[in-house]
């Protein structure tokens, strides 16, 4: 069994304070290699992909898609690495 890792509502917009999560491009209980696209996000002037930081398996998404704090839990992923 590998470690839990928490997914956040990441800052990519240093004056922004909300995003939207566009897109998941994983579903919950599917394969995920390190720094493959997980997650089309917006914020007010640029758009951005979020990238696994493992290798391992999509475990729960928090929030499908939407407005969200920076911050704020969005997903887990187990990671085998």
């Amino acid at each position: 069994m590998g470690r839990i890792i928490t997914l956040k509502a990441p800052r990519f917009d240093p004056s922004a304070e909300k995003i939207i999560v566009v897109e998941w491009k994983k579903k919950e209980g599917e394969v995920v290699k390190k720094d493959e696209a997980l997650i089309e996000m917006s914020g007010e002037k640029t758009t951005f992909t979020y990238v696994s930081p493992c290798n391992g398996v999509l475990k729960k998404i928090a929030v499908f898609e939407g407005e969200v704090s920076v911050g704020s839990p969005i997903g887990e992923i187990e990671c085998y690495e």
